[in-house]
């Protein structure tokens, strides 16, 4: 039987040696050994304040891999709809919208605002990481560009920045689960999502336009 254990410890030794890289650049200190469900008194601090105003400190998960509270039902938007999502925290791994999204429907996004990726503030397009940028969950894309996806699953996700006109996956194509989720293109090791933070006052906040 095949032995996977040196490609395994390779790939921990790669994830490793980049997080130190990440440090150096963002000048941000990753704790991989954190497991979920865990946090230390920083990050503790960080998601609680990220809910004051929106969810009562209990509701706010503290592992970014959990499903985010729904204050709500999902649903579709009629054609030439309108909505706006006053503020999108980029700490939970799939932020819900309750966007429930028609198949072969077209949507404008607009984005405005700023979020924080720990220390580095960036606006919807979000900033330039370099060689970072190959762990992302769109590869060789900007870290905490504003993406959206079809479900909670990284198999229909796409990039929106500050705006795009997108058109959803036909009905064969779309997951059971239509809710439209928003995220920062962050790395795909979930717990990296822990040091990712709003900015009071200046929250990130996207506007759906339904076209057709």
């Amino acid at each position: 039987m095949h032995n996977n254990k040196p490609a395994a410890i390779k790939r921990r030794r790669f994830l490793g040696n980049t997080l130190i890289a990440a440090g150096a650049v963002t000048g941000v200190v990753f704790s991989p050994r954190i497991g979920a469900g865990q946090t230390n008194a920083a990050d503790r601090s960080g998601s609680e304040s990220a809910g004051k105003g929106v969810l009562n400190q209990a509701q706010v998960p503290c592992d970014p891999s959990l499903p985010w509270p729904e204050n709500g039902v999902t649903s579709e938007m009629s054609v030439g709809e309108i909505r706006q999502i006053a503020s999108i925290n980029p700490f939970p791994y799939y932020y819900p919208t309750l966007i429930r999204l028609t198949p072969g429907a077209e949507y404008r996004f607009s984005a405005d605002g700023t979020w924080a990726d720990s220390k580095i503030t960036a606006s919807p397009d979000g900033w330039l990481a370099f060689i970072l940028e190959a762990g992302a969950r769109l590869p060789f894309r900007r870290l905490f560009l504003l993406c959206g996806s079809v479900g909670r699953t990284d198999r229909r996700i796409f990039a929106i920045g500050s705006g795009r006109v997108w058109q959803a996956p036909a009905t064969d194509q779309m997951p059971q689960n239509r809710q439209l989720y928003l995220f920062p293109n962050d790395w795909k090791v979930k717990w990296v999502y822990r040091n990712n933070r709003e900015i009071p006052g200046k929250p990130l906040h996207v506007t759906v336009h339904r076209l057709s």
